[in-house]
């Protein structure tokens, strides 16, 4: 599967990287998600997984950005380090992102925990056995 990696922080992006990697995907990485929304339009990905607020663009920013250019993901998927599930602001982002893309295209996640890497690729990895189940 390609993947755009849209995180500001080396050491999470370069953990994610090499599991994602490891398990047969293609990943490109920008820490900006304005950069990100610019790879996006000038290339073909299937999945966007992203921290809530990267560099310049915030989240629904760069789905907006790619909304007005007909190309909105497929699939996505959003994490943040700074809320916790329970978080007022992360309620409020939620609805931001799902009134711009379907919900059941989007994946929610928190960094809270160590295995967090784990988790962002258990996600990618039943998101690509669902893709190449569509395709059959």
């Amino acid at each position: 599967m390609r993947i755009l990696l849209i995180e500001p922080l080396n050491s999470v992006a370069g953990k994610l990287q090499r599991e994602l990697r490891q398990d047969g995907h293609y990943v490109v990485r920008t820490p900006c998600g304005k950069k990100g929304s610019e790879i996006w339009l000038g290339q073909d990905f299937d999945l966007l997984v992203m921290d809530w607020e990267p560099e310049e663009f915030t989240a629904s920013e760069v789905l907006a950005n790619l909304l007005g250019s007909d190309r909105l993901p497929a699939r996505a998927i959003f994490y943040s380090l700074a809320f916790g599930p329970n978080s007022d602001s992360m309620e409020d982002r939620v609805r931001e992102i799902t009134r711009l893309m379907p919900l059941e295209r989007v994946v929610f996640l928190w960094k809270l925990h160590a295995s967090f890497v784990h988790s962002v690729c258990g996600v990618v990895g039943k998101i690509s056995l669902n893709l190449c189940k569509e395709e059959v």
